[in-house]
């Protein structure tokens, strides 16, 4: 990270030697970073995050405090869906990259995929009988030291 933050000092240009210099009137560039953007998103992904960790381990699913998480959470990231597409110069994340075919289908890919290998290592699994297993590779040794008997 040293050597990174070495090459960027020395090798990146500076704006008023290339003849960049902002137009008066222009948002100076610590004024485009879209700051509460990125704080709203910080905040809605931990308490999504905090009601899902705490939710079944720490408190129940329906108990209060993870439920206010869950619901936090949803009116987080409405507030945040609102501010990106009204007020900042450059958002965090620009609304327009949700019509575009070439964002959406990796995206889309990545959430199946994900949700494949969590309900693959899961113990939420069709065969258990009952049983409770901490993930399907119980099962297998389970079944696998079953049927040598």
């Amino acid at each position: 990270m040293l050597v990174a933050i070495i090459l960027v000092a020395f090798r990146l240009p500076d704006p008023r030697s290339t003849g960049d210099i902002l137009a008066k009137g222009a948002p100076s560039k610590l004024r485009r970073i879209d700051f509460v953007g990125a704080f709203l998103l910080a905040i809605t992904i931990v308490s999504l995050l905090l009601a899902l960790s705490l939710g079944g381990q720490k408190f129940a699913w329906v108990s209060t405090p993870v439920l206010s998480l869950f619901a936090s959470s949803i009116v987080l990231g409405g507030v945040f869906a609102f501010y990106e597409l009204k007020y900042p110069v450059e958002p965090v994340f620009p609304p327009s990259l949700i019509t575009k075919r070439d964002v959406i289908t990796p995206y889309a890919i990545m959430a199946l995929q994900s949700g494949a290998q969590v309900s693959v290592s899961t113990k939420c699994w069709p065969g258990t009988k009952g049983r409770k297993l901490k993930s399907i590779t119980d099962d297998v040794f389970h079944t696998a030291l079953l049927s040598r008997d």
